[in-house]
């Protein structure tokens, strides 16, 4: 996306207040409504004794961990970083993204770790039933696109988030199955 549309996408909905909100609330009950399924689903098979419980918690977590360090050593600046934004913080009225007013989230945009952490997320439930997969696929989606619209990401950011916690997380299930003899 170039810089110019990416300007208009944040101005349109900076002018929109309402609809920045409504942005702003999805981005964080989608976010809430992952992590809250992914730990009860963990609490649920740890209590259960389930054998799988390692895998759905070890394959997130080496996903998270290594998409993490990726993050911190490539320190890709965020959109805020490079563009004179408006954002709408939640609760808070907008204020213009550069400098010091969003130094606590300089840089460590490429991949996003909300993105990659969703979409790890998500295969984790497709390892135990498809169809909660697709549904927490579809929410790890959304909240890419959510992030980009607040302006926290670009593009390629959530993509590349994206596919690499689906990757990771396909490719670390495929293993364990493999192991389990289940390929």
């Amino acid at each position: 996306m170039r810089y110019g549309k990416y300007l208009q996408m944040r101005e349109y909905l900076a002018e929109k207040p309402k609809l920045d909100r409504a942005v702003s609330l999805l981005s964080r009950g989608l976010t809430i409504f992952i992590y809250i399924s992914y730990t009860a689903q963990a609490l649920f098979l740890l209590l259960k004794k389930d054998k799988k419980a390692a895998g759905f918690l070890g394959v997130p977590a080496a996903v998270f961990v290594s998409g993490s360090l990726i993050r911190r050593s490539i320190d890709a600046p965020r959109p805020g970083d490079v563009l004179d934004l408006k954002i709408r913080q939640t609760g808070k009225e907008s204020t213009r993204c550069r400098g010091k007013e969003r130094n606590k989230r300089k840089g460590k945009s490429f991949p996003s770790r909300h993105s990659f952490s969703a979409a790890v997320v998500a295969a984790a439930f497709g390892w135990l039933d498809k169809r909660a997969g697709a549904v927490m696929g579809a929410a790890a989606v959304c909240l890419g696109i959510c992030r980009v619209l607040k302006g926290s990401h670009w593009i390629k950011d959530v993509a590349a988030g994206l596919a690499y916690g689906t990757g990771g997380g396909l490719a670390g299930f495929h293993i364990i199955d493999i192991i389990e003899g289940k390929h």
